[in-house]
């Protein structure tokens, strides 16, 4: 049986790890993705963190 870990890494070569900050950008970002996509990951992956508020991103 695959693991989260192991399918990951073999499907696209990042961790899970990678994988999960990912999907936070995405979750956070998807409808804005065209203005944010130049970002560097790393500063995308800070944007996305939960404890970052929509008031500090100043998103409606």
């Amino acid at each position: 049986m695959a693991t989260a870990a192991g399918w990951s890494e073999l499907e696209f070569g990042m961790t899970v790890q990678t994988a999960g900050n990912f999907m936070r950008v995405s979750e956070r970002f998807g409808a804005e993705m065209k203005t944010v996509f130049n970002l560097p990951a790393s500063v995308l992956y800070a944007l996305a963190f939960p404890s970052t508020g929509d008031a500090d991103l100043h998103l409606p």
